[in-house]
């Protein structure tokens, strides 16, 4: 049975990785939390289980098999290097790795070949929960007919800002609500009731730092020579949920039929509006027929939830399409638990 630390990221984020673990068939008693000292003591509840929060050090990590980051990547950089050269098997879904082009960057539906290719480390990191999304939506069209390029808008929630993300959101809100106004000085933006785009970087090009690394992921995750990729991120005033509008240009003409056939029979995409299955409950029945869902309409799916496919009238190889999906459990949790029982398969022994 591997012994499985997971170290760093809200009390949230853990909990939707460990539930994500545990509902595939994992034991309970092979996990591990570590985080930093200010969260040392706190409990993660899932289920029925209760798991108590450590210290982060180099001697709680020293049985470590597999080693999951998550959270700001503060603990990653302190620690990934030297799990890696222990031998443990890495997998960090922090900014660190992806950022310090370490290990191997891995979506599943996209790039999974990859976790079993020879010669590959034994860390492997996730992009952001952003590029996740677009990659997977984007990964059957490629495959349909080669991309030029994409312009995607990314609406993102309050989560993608951590916890202080959401007290923030909700404070404000709270505020608004009982006609208090914002304080200025305490919050100089205004997230609640608002869209607000990323401020740019300091460098004067106008490009907010995620916009860049969206489209520096998705060029790591497919084949060379890669699509252009034009981002901008607007934070919305949701909790958690994230969405995405997207215009693709193809380098040939295509068919909605195909198009459709093509998202339909790939891993992990869903098209609204589609007959169902008789297996799938109730709840799910009724998001997949929504034709129009929205992100907290897709909180707890494990898919990435596709609508509003059309082609542009004047040019057949131009296509609009709307995705939404969990963030954190699809865009985290559910890559994190693919990517360890891919790659535990090969590095390491029966669990």
């Amino acid at each position: 049975m591997a012994s499985i630390f997971i170290i760093g990221g809200s009390e949230d984020l853990m909990a939707e990785v460990l539930g994500e673990l545990i509902s595939r068939g994992h034991d309970s008693e092979q996990f591990r939390l570590l985080n930093e000292s200010s969260f040392a003591g706190e409990v993660v509840t899932v289920g029925e289980a209760r798991f108590r929060v450590e210290v982060a050090t180099e001697a709680a990590l020293e049985d470590a098999e597999v080693a999951i980051f998550l959270g700001d990547g503060l603990l990653a950089k302190e620690f990934v290097a030297l799990l890696a050269e222990r031998g443990s098997l890495v997998i960090d879904a922090s900014p660190y790795a992806r950022r310090m082009g370490l290990g191997t960057m891995v979506v599943p539906e996209v790039n999974g070949e990859l976790l079993g290719a020879e010669g590959r480390s034994q860390l492997f990191s996730l992009p952001m929960p952003t590029t996740t999304g677009l990659a997977i939506a984007l990964a059957p069209l490629h495959a349909l007919a080669a991309i030029r390029r994409v312009v995607v808008t990314v609406f993102e929630p309050a989560s993608q800002r951590g916890a202080s993300g959401i007290e923030i959101l909700s404070r404000q809100s709270v505020a608004m609500v009982s006609g208090e106004g914002i304080d200025r000085e305490k919050y100089p933006e205004t997230f609640a009731f608002n869209v607000r785009p990323q401020r740019g970087g300091p460098e004067g090009e106008g490009w907010a730092f995620d916009e860049r690394m969206v489209s520096q992921e998705i060029e790591s995750l497919f084949p060379q020579p890669a699509f252009d990729v034009f981002v901008t991120i607007a934070r919305v005033p949701v909790f958690v949920g994230a969405a995405q509008s997207l215009w693709v240009e193809f380098e040939s003409n295509v068919s909605l039929e195909e198009v459709q056939e093509a998202l339909r029979g790939a891993p992990s995409i869903l098209v609204g509006g589609d007959e169902l299955p008789e297996a799938i409950d109730e709840e799910a029945r009724a998001v997949l027929a929504d034709q129009e869902a929205g992100p907290l309409d897709v909180v707890g799916s494990t898919a990435i939830h596709v609508a509003r496919l059309r082609l542009d009238p004047l040019r057949a190889d131009c296509l609009g399409m709307w995705i939404a999906f969990d963030d954190l459990r699809k865009g985290v949790a559910v890559g994190v638990a693919t990517v360890f029982e891919r790659a535990w398969g090969r590095y390491g022994s029966e669990y």
